[in-house]
């Protein structure tokens, strides 16, 4: 998935789907309502982009450096704040420091279906590799 934003952007596995401005986990049923900047976030997250400067820019091309900063930071608190509101698991976007965010990977993948597969999950809430010389 290319971390474009249009009027009709649709993501789904068997977990969780985004379609337009609503995003469902499929098996609580829950729903909420994303504003336009939620959106784009996600589809940012979806397509791997997890650095703080990146989502930025692909968010808020050409606005001035200050307001960039402030409004990320709003944009997260807000976005953790509706999701737990609605329902969602609190740790569904998850903060890395000096970096960025990411998405709970387990929300990626599909439920387990046996005990084998479960025996094979870990407890991290989600993980994403990085190199900080960069």
């Amino acid at each position: 998935m290319n971390c474009h934003f249009n009027n009709t952007v649709i993501f789904e596995n068997d977990v969780m789907s985004l379609v337009n401005n609503r995003l469902t986990l499929k098996a609580s049923g829950k729903k909420v309502a994303l504003s336009n900047n939620q959106k784009k976030l996600f589809i940012c997250l979806l397509d791997e982009v997890n650095d703080k400067n990146h989502i930025i820019e692909k968010i808020w091309a050409g606005k001035n450096a200050k307001s960039k900063e402030n409004n990320y930071t709003q944009l997260i608190f807000q976005t953790k704040v509706l999701l737990a509101r609605c329902g969602f698991p609190e740790d569904t976007i998850i903060t890395m420091p000096k970096y960025g965010v990411c998405l709970n990977m387990n929300l990626l993948k599909p439920a387990p279906t046996d005990e084998n597969q479960k025996k094979g999950l870990l407890s991290d809430q989600g993980m994403f590799i990085y190199d900080i010389r960069s």
